[in-house]
């Protein structure tokens, strides 16, 4: 037997050996045949390189520097002394990496870990003077592996370099107590008890707590508090309406001035400042068409540097000219190098380096820039040159909906390639309180590349253009959120672009409902769908979370009958029988937000109604794919289909 075997595979390596490497298919759809389309970008360049770099952070101390980056199929931290050449890494195998920061001390790495597919997450300390050695958990849980039991960093205070401050919910899962740690050795301290209902605790940046919120939502409110230290008690100081947004930034150096990104008493966010003894609020900034994104506030002086918004390109908007002109430099820099915007995601104690993420939607950028002397350094970029230019442009659309509502997103086509009856995705964001936008998205150019035209739509419901938009999609799940994505549809059909016979509805969570809902009330729209993690019983999903206040804003409260019958109304499971186009369902085992039995069920009565339907389950993912080989089976999975029944390009 042994030598048959090897006769086989020898036969099968000359024959092997005389073949060239094979060719990519040709693209079925007319408008791709015999156009000037750019190289084929392998999916592993976009989902799995070997050595991709992110997440650069510079230490407190200002020596060091520090990044995630692809080590043995795993995202590993790697670190160096700035201006030396040698690199470090730690000692990560077996675990996964969800996000870190440095200590106070410029030693420790503390690290956000998840579970396998879950998101139950612990609290580790890595030493980067060992960096062999076994990391310390911080944040211990029993029964972390079954149960949503997470730990989220809080407080890194400067003057205690050795201690953090973090959320943990293991006293009771519902709700956050505020704890000081130890990063050398396993010590907790509870500072406040979560009596059940505190959504929020805010601190100065020694850690020491100043306010908190409350949500009481019998009485359809939040209450944000003060703590009075000589009394020690909390004072109610504003109320907020459940769906005001109130997010605190940073005290200042008094800790009685929260920076805040607030819409209380507006429709939009903007950047305001608190006074915690007055409960005033001044606004510094607001912008006249959309939400505030985020806004940079120094540590140092407590001084606002500008604020990030999004009305269809990104900008960065300085507060102040003198600030605008000294980084003038950095922004020509910037340009040159074809990016539209940057972000501040770093900086030492004294704020004298910064790491920057530049980006447009062709590249994105880590830069260092040393403030003093206007020094730009170049980090890394977020993929070659050569496929750089391989890649297309993502431009700002905007329609209006059948009923007058103005509508935005984004279109990417293909480059190369005229935009005259392209097949197309429409790629539905989730949430659905979430939004897309123009950054490099690996998604997006994964499927511009491959031939098709992607439409990005901010239906309503979709946050970043104020209160009164946001909830303008409350219970209109499957109606008028749904509209407002085949009116988008139309619009790319009236403006010639899209070949009305090859659009792909596409998406996540609930993006993947409107998939789902896509192919089974407007099957004549679309030529096929793709839900991934996507509900297909709105019930069933809301009996199970009973506590999501805005997800009952947008789907009803299973204990109102009409909101009950609606929800029936529009749940996709019970329409299977209407789906004629070819669906393809992914989804996570582990998933703690849409239980894997909203797709096992959607795909048996999909089945039973004898409709056709591809699915792919991934045993050790959740809500959405971390794994980078999982990542790269998942994107050959649609590239595949989508080539059936679209048209496009796929690798062979």
């Amino acid at each position: 037997m042994r030598t048959c075997r090897f006769r086989i595979v020898l036969l099968l390596a000359v024959a092997l050996a005389g073949c060239a490497a094979p060719r990519p298919p040709r693209p079925l759809h007319p408008s791709l045949q015999g156009a000037d389309l750019p190289p084929l970008i392998p999916a592993e360049r976009l989902f799995y390189p070997p050595s991709k770099t992110t997440g650069y952070k510079i230490s407190p101390d200002g020596t060091r520097l520090a990044w995630i980056e692809t080590y043995m199929d795993r995202p590993t931290i790697h670190f160096k002394v700035l201006g030396e050449a040698q690199v470090h890494r730690i000692q990560a195998q077996g675990w996964r990496i969800g996000s870190f920061r440095w200590a106070q001390n410029s030693r420790n790495f503390i690290v956000r870990a998840p579970s396998r597919g879950k998101e139950n997450y612990r609290l580790f300390a890595f030493d980067g003077l060992q960096p062999r050695a076994a990391p310390l958990e911080i944040t211990s849980f029993d029964g972390f592996m079954t149960s949503e039991k997470r730990a989220y960093l809080h407080t890194v205070p400067p003057a205690d370099p050795e201690h953090v401050f973090v959320l943990m919910n293991d006293r009771d899962s519902t709700g956050y107590d505020y704890c000081r740690v130890g990063l050398n050795r396993r010590e907790k301290e509870i500072v406040a008890v979560n009596p059940g209902d505190v959504t929020e605790w805010f601190a100065d940046r020694d850690g020491r707590l100043v306010a908190r919120e409350r949500r009481a939502e019998d009485a359809g409110k939040r209450s944000l508090e003060v703590y009075a230290p000589a009394t020690d008690t909390w004072e109610e100081r504003a109320t907020l309406a459940l769906d005001d947004d109130f997010t605190g930034l940073v005290l200042d150096g008094e800790g009685r001035t929260l920076w805040a990104l607030s819409n209380r008493q507006r429709d939009r966010i903007a950047l305001v400042r608190f006074d915690l003894d007055t409960g005033r609020e001044e606004v510094v900034y607001a912008h006249p068409e959309v939400d505030v994104t985020t806004a940079y506030v120094s540590d140092v002086n407590y001084q606002a540097l500008g604020v990030a918004v999004e009305p269809g390109y990104p900008e960065f908007i300085f507060l102040y000219e003198d600030q605008k002109a000294a980084y003038a430099p950095l922004l020509a820099a910037m340009a040159a190098a074809g990016f539209h915007d940057f972000r501040i995601v770093s900086s030492d104690r004294e704020e004298r380096l910064l790491v920057l993420r530049a980006y447009a939607a062709t590249q994105s950028a880590y830069y260092l820039l040393d403030v003093a002397r206007q020094e730009l350094q170049l980090l890394d970029l977020g993929i070659g040159a050569s496929e750089a230019a391989a890649l297309a442009e993502t431009r700002p659309v905007a329609l209006t909906s059948r009923d007058g509502l103005p509508l935005r997103g984004y279109l990417t086509c293909p480059k190369g390639v005229p935009e005259r009856g392209l097949p197309m995705v429409l790629l539905v964001h989730g949430g659905p309180w979430s939004r897309d936008r123009y950054d490099f998205d690996p998604e997006v150019q994964f499927l511009a590349n491959r031939g098709y035209a992607v439409l990005q739509i901010n239906f309503r419901g979709s946050s970043g253009y104020g209160r009164a938009f946001l909830e303008a999609g409350w219970k209109e799940f499957g109606a008028r959120m749904q509209e407002d994505l085949l009116d988008a549809v139309q619009w790319a059909v009236g403006q010639g672009i899209a070949d009305p016979g090859r659009i792909a509805i596409m998406g996540n969570s609930y993006g993947g409902y409107a998939a789902l809902v896509g192919l089974s009330d407007s099957p004549e729209v679309f030529a096929c769908g793709i839900d991934g993690f996507g509900p297909s019983d709105l019930a069933a999903l809301m009996w199970t979370r009973p506590r999501a206040w805005m997800l009952k804003k947008f789907f009803g409260d299973c204990e109102i009958a009409a909101d009950l019958a609606r929800m029936k109304e529009k749940s996709p499971l019970f329409k299977a029988d209407q789906v004629v186009r070819p669906l393809l369902i992914v989804y996570g085992a582990e998933d703690q937000r849409v239980d894997l039995e909203q797709s096992t069920k959607m795909i048996q009565a999909l089945e039973k109604a004898g409709k056709p339907v591809e699915s792919h389950s991934f045993p050790d993912e959740g809500h959405w794919i971390v794994g980078p080989k999982n990542r790269l089976t998942y994107y050959r999975l649609i590239e595949d289909f989508l080539a059936r029944h679209l048209g496009g390009r796929q690798e062979p």
